[in-house]
């Protein structure tokens, strides 16, 4: 295709020197003038008649599929051939074009995966806080020779219970979701990365589409023209039938390829919005320069991934993970202290309960030893009292001198 297009621009280029031809040929000749003279019938120049005095009419040469003609008419084409052209991104030219920098901050707040990778983090975070709390204390009812029927009875309560931890086991079960906390943040790092270098291969990858989508739509216009130019230059008799043919198969081509440039432009944009987490973005062109090399440090590269890659530092995380899980799992042996408070009925009278008439015959027992420990110390303290008034009255006066 290259080749015939070559060809076809030469032709463009002959097309003035041709014109030029035409108007000689249109200028009054002298049939005398030396070169002027052909043996040939039909080649004598001037105004050739007939044997009638007629002006001979000069039939167009047909060929015999009666498909192709020389036309004296621009518009003509040979065959039946379409001349429409598929405009698939007519209504992107007036949209704001998209950047990677953009792109790369639409991924950052919709990309699915990284919204999984955070609630990752969160999951680990909960759980660690969940592990350093104490077990919640249960509260319940508890029955006992529960029976039905006429014989109904059994002893009925309710219960408080707390379970204690022993051996550390809160702190190590902890630090193991502490543990796992900072693998997912590493995890996310990692997946920051790998989305954000398959967003910038699918950028350049749709930025190349676009330019092919442009080259095309060049391209299709040069073959536009090719057989605009290649049926002008078969009018003044400087293209023949095949070249009329081969140009339009170009056009055609031509056609065929600008069309399919644009579907994979499509294609690399659904699949680059898919990766941003916007699928529903209206098609846009891209903005980002296509021919301008990288300068990329391959060693400097090399030394930052075996020192600081997510990969080696997620294996290290990881095995800090199985370490703080042994340790958790050999405290697990230690048993629990398990508090438990409650109180039963059995359906009984508290009179006819021998535990509770002896108790309650012990506190009235108590309560009367008291109350008969107290009246005797009050009669004790008036008898003191009475003895103090008596001897202060049977004192013998001291006598007077």
């Amino acid at each position: 295709m290259r080749r015939s297009l070559e060809a076809v621009i030469c032709s463009i280029v002959m097309v003035f020197p041709v014109s030029v031809v035409g108007a000689q040929m249109q200028m009054p000749m002298d049939p005398n003038m030396p070169g002027m003279q052909h043996d040939m019938p039909g080649m004598q120049h001037g105004n050739t008649s007939t044997p009638q005095g007629k002006p001979a009419v000069v039939a167009p040469q047909n060929h015999e599929n009666g498909l192709l003609q020389e036309p004296e008419n621009l518009g003509h084409r040979s065959g039946s051939v379409d001349t429409s052209v598929p405009e698939l991104l007519k209504d992107v030219a007036g949209r704001k074009p998209v950047s990677l920098a953009e792109l790369e901050a639409m991924a950052e707040t919709h990309n699915p995966t990284l919204r999984q990778a955070e609630a990752q983090i969160k999951r680990a975070e909960a759980l660690a806080k969940q592990a350093a709390l104490w077990p919640n204390p249960q509260v319940g009812y508890e029955g006992d020779q529960i029976r039905g029927g006429s014989y109904g009875g059994g002893e009925h309560g309710a219960f408080v219970q707390q379970t204690i931890p022993l051996g550390n086991k809160r702190g190590l079960e902890s630090n193991v979701y502490k543990q796992q906390k900072g693998a997912a943040e590493i995890a996310l790092e990692e997946q920051r990365q790998r989305v954000l270098a398959d967003l910038q291969h699918g950028f350049y990858e749709t930025l190349a589409a676009q330019a092919e989508v442009d080259v095309r739509r060049g391209l299709l216009a040069i073959a536009s023209d090719a057989v605009v130019t290649v049926h002008q230059l078969a009018n003044v008799g400087q293209a023949d039938a095949p070249d009329i043919l081969q140009t339009e198969v170009e056009s055609e081509q031509a056609k065929v390829d600008y069309g399919a440039a644009q579907r994979v432009y499509l294609k690399n944009f659904a699949k680059l919005m898919a990766m941003v987490g916007m699928p529903e973005m209206q098609v846009t062109r891209m903005e980002g320069d296509l021919y301008t090399e990288p300068q990329v440090d391959v060693t400097a590269v090399v030394a930052r991934i075996t020192s600081t890659s997510p990969m080696v530092r997620r294996v290290d995380q990881q095995i800090a993970v199985a370490q703080a899980s042994v340790a958790s799992a050999k405290r697990q042996v230690v048993p629990d202290l398990t508090l438990r408070a409650g109180e039963q009925y059995n359906g009984e009278l508290v009179s006819d309960n021998p535990l509770v008439k002896w108790l309650q015959e012990a506190t009235l027992h108590h309560a009367r030893r008291r109350a008969q420990s107290l009246e005797e110390q009050a009669q004790r303290i008036r008898s003191a009292g009475r003895r103090r008034r008596n001897r202060r009255h049977h004192r013998p006066r001291p006598r007077r001198r």
